[in-house]
């Protein structure tokens, strides 16, 4: 099994430039002003715009969505996450 420890965290900790203290709520915050972000997107998508756009894009849109899927399914299970 490969042993995944996340970049962020590791950066951090190992030349001790942020206290243990400050690195679990920090990530925790991160965490949730990227969920606010991803969400203020998708709020902010027209979808009568995208339904203008034509068959083609939207199969093209949902097509690449799909790759997307996968290859972090596929990531995740390489990973074994």
């Amino acid at each position: 099994m490969i042993a995944y420890r996340p970049v962020r965290k590791m950066g951090t900790t190992s030349v001790h430039l942020v206290p243990l203290v400050v690195i679990h709520p920090a990530l925790q915050v991160s965490s949730a002003l990227t969920v606010v972000s991803m969400a203020g997107l998708g709020l902010s998508t027209d979808l009568r715009s995208l339904a203008e756009c034509g068959l083609r894009v939207s199969l093209t849109v949902l097509l690449s969505l799909l790759l997307l899927l996968l290859a972090g399914l596929g990531f995740i299970w390489i990973l074994g996450v």
